[in-house]
């Protein structure tokens, strides 16, 4: 059943179509991994980045004595990201047992 040689020009075993496959597709395997290496480096390099900004900005909040709350409000090199703002005036919920009611603001 397991015959050592070869029918019709096909290996027999894994390690012989592994190599095979690898020979036949060497470009391209060289390729896809130089693209993943890259992605992980800029990854790693924009995790690192983002690290030192964090490490930078809590280590001002604690030399400048303020608190989190504080910090977040002073005026700083950042600007401070906004929250979309949206009008929910008029804004209806409907229960699923068919009532409309107004939806609560917050």
């Amino acid at each position: 059943m397991t015959d050592s040689t070869p029918e019709e020009g096909e290996p027999t075993s894994l390690t012989s179509k592994a190599k095979a496959f690898c020979k036949e597709h060497k470009g391209k395997l060289i390729a896809a991994g130089t693209v993943v290496l890259l992605a992980a480096a800029v990854v790693i390099k924009q995790t690192v980045e983002q690290n030192v900004i964090d490490t930078q900005s809590t280590d001002d909040v604690e030399e400048s004595g303020e608190t989190e709350d504080t910090a977040s409000n002073s005026a700083s090199d950042e600007p401070q990201k906004r929250r979309a703002e949206h009008d929910v005036k008029g804004h209806e919920r409907t229960l699923s047992d068919g009532r409309v009611i107004p939806a609560p603001v917050s």
